[in-house]
């Protein structure tokens, strides 16, 4: 450990203690704010068990002066009568309250409960490392909340698979060789894309959903370069060893892509994110040329 510290310079130091210092109060007060939910339920809880015994008292005074009323003579009332339909009537406007009022326990409760799982399931996901950045986390949150426990897992599992699979592409790459990503579309192709997914571009959901169409589209196109790297290093080999005639060859001329970038996506959305390998070709194509051409403006400039 000295070592470590002597190793250390001032702002690293400062760095270190800083970062476990945040940890520690952010652990706190997550404990705290849990405290304070289980107190809460609780107290609901109780109010909530109170009030469903008073109404079963309550019911049974109403059948208890039903069951008198029912024997009651009702072409002569007597002043009994009428004091037990006045008493009748108090009790129907207190069991109306009752009621109210355990609704609206039960919604507390209720809220608290979705709270509390919308709370866990975060956690669960920060720990996966597949939760969203500032704004769209509240979305996240949000979304969470609302699902079953099937829904989550499943949801979980697929931000998992996806974080994979991109975790492995990103140490694969070089920079050169990086995919396309949102920041290097222009206005007009985010549209493009955001008209054809139906939605707003100005909106940024749409915006998020784009991203995550052009994810799923990059994926594909880094499969397609990762394979196109491999042949042509064969391809060097063989020009290697026959140099003279690897001379007179003409090489390849780029092909035109069929689809724009929109197109492409639009395509993929249409076969549930799973194209098919001719659909993989197309998407690989339109990519890849947008991609040079991007690329070749870049060197000229």
């Amino acid at each position: 450990m000295n070592q470590i510290l002597k190793s250390m310079t001032e702002e690293e130091f400062d760095a270190a203690v800083q970062a476990r210092v945040e940890a520690a109060l952010s652990s706190r007060e997550d404990a705290e704010a849990r405290a304070e939910a289980e107190e809460a339920l609780k107290e609901a809880k109780e109010t909530f068990e109170a009030l469903k015994a008073s109404l079963e008292a309550k019911d049974a005074k109403v059948a208890e002066y039903e069951e008198a009323l029912s024997n009651l003579d009702v072409s002569t009332p007597t002043e009994a009568e009428v004091a037990a339909n006045e008493k009748l009537v108090e009790i129907e406007a207190a069991l109306e309250e009752a009621n109210d009022r355990a609704l609206v326990a039960q919604a507390a409760l209720d809220t608290i409960a979705r709270e509390e799982t919308a709370a866990s399931r975060m956690a669960e996901l920060d720990e996966a490392g597949v939760t969203l950045d500032e704004e769209s986390a509240e979305a996240q949150y949000a979304k969470t909340r609302d699902m079953s426990d099937e829904e989550f897992q499943s949801y979980k599992s697929e931000l998992s698979a996806l974080k994979a699979k991109f975790d492995v592409a990103g140490s694969e790459e070089s920079e050169e060789d990086k995919v396309l990503d949102l920041a290097n579309l222009d206005e007009n192709e985010v549209k493009e894309i955001a008209e054809r997914l139906g939605c707003d571009p100005t909106d940024s959901k749409c915006v998020e959903l784009v991203q995550q169409v052009v994810a799923k589209v990059a994926e594909v196109s880094a499969a397609r370069t990762t394979s196109s790297s491999e042949d042509a290093d064969t391809s060097e080999e063989e020009k290697t060893k026959t140099e003279e005639t690897a001379s007179e060859d003409t090489p390849p001329q780029k092909e035109v892509a069929s689809l724009s970038p929109g197109e492409a996506i639009a395509k993929a959305l249409d076969q549930e994110l799973r194209p098919n390998l001719s659909m993989v070709a197309e998407l690989t194509q339109a990519w890849e040329n947008v991609y040079a051409e991007k690329h070749d403006d870049k060197n000229s400039e």
